[in-house]
């Protein structure tokens, strides 16, 4: 995980690395904007994710993932705002983000 000052930087460095896709978080699934096709939960994994440090003014983070989806092989960016003062993040990036051992617990590290 890397701290960028805003969205734009973090999002250029995963173009660069082929994160070309864009998604949307719906319930425990993605939805693969492009092609207008949900991804469940058990078809993709996060490869990276990055914090935007000049988010927090507001009461709230702004953190970009890097989203690996193997079956349809693609590579796309979800950015998701999360609400510092309650659980964050949702329930199943806590998970994705556990089975790298990248995260413990409810919020971002």
């Amino acid at each position: 995980m890397n701290d960028y000052a805003n969205a734009p930087d973090a999002v250029s460095e995963l173009h660069k690395k082929g994160f070309s896709n864009d998604f949307q978080l719906s319930g425990n699934d993605l939805l693969w904007i492009q092609e207008s096709i949900s991804i469940r939960a058990g078809e993709f994994s996060i490869l990276e994710y990055h914090k935007i440090t000049r988010a927090k003014y507001n009461r709230n983070e702004l953190v970009v993932f890097g989203i690996l989806a193997p079956y349809h092989n693609i590579k796309g960016i979800l950015i998701k705002h999360i609400k510092s003062d309650s659980d964050g993040i949702p329930p199943v990036l806590i998970k994705k983000l556990n089975e790298l051992g990248i995260l413990t617990g409810t919020g971002t590290n």
